[in-house]
C-alpha cells in the first residue's frame, strides 16, 4: 500500500479506518514542542541568504532567542538540536520546492 494522501481518501470514502503509519506518535514533550516551534518560526527570518541559495539559521541566534528565554546550558543545547533538526527540514523542503520550480522552468523553454 502506498503512503500517500490518495490512499488515505480512497480508505476514507470506503469507511475504512486510517492505517497506523498514518496516525502521527503523541507528542511526549508537548511544551518542549511548543517552544521549539515558537524558537524556529521567530528565528527563521535571521538566516542569510545569497547565491540563490537559503542558509541554515544561525546557531548564536536559536541560542539568543533560548536564553532571553531564561533557558540554561543543558536545556539551550537541546533547544539548538530540536531547532536544527526542524531547520534542516524546512531547507530540504525549500531545496525540493527551488528544484521542481527549475524543472518546470526548463520544461517550458523546451
Amino acid at each position: 500500500m502506498a503512503r500517500d494522501g490518495a490512499v488515505l481518501r480512497q480508505l476514507a470514502m470506503a469507511g475504512e479506518p486510517p492505517p497506523d503509519w498514518s496516525i502521527p506518535p503523541p507528542t511526549t514533550f508537548p511544551l518542549w514542542a511548543q517552544l521549539a516551534r515558537a524558537c524556529f518560526w521567530d528565528v527563521h527570518t535571521e538566516r542569510s541568504v545569497g547565491f540563490g541559495s537559503v542558509c541554515p539559521v544561525p546557531w548564536s541566534k536559536i541560542r539568543e532567542w533560548g536564553t532571553s528565554r531564561g533557558l540554561r546550558s543543558r536545556d539551550l543545547l537541546t533547544l539548538e538540536h530540536v531547532v536544527r533538526q526542524m531547520d534542516n527540514a524546512y531547507l530540504d523542503h525549500l531545496r525540493a520546492e527551488q528544484r521542481r520550480e527549475e524543472a518546470r522552468r526548463e520544461a517550458a523553454h523546451a
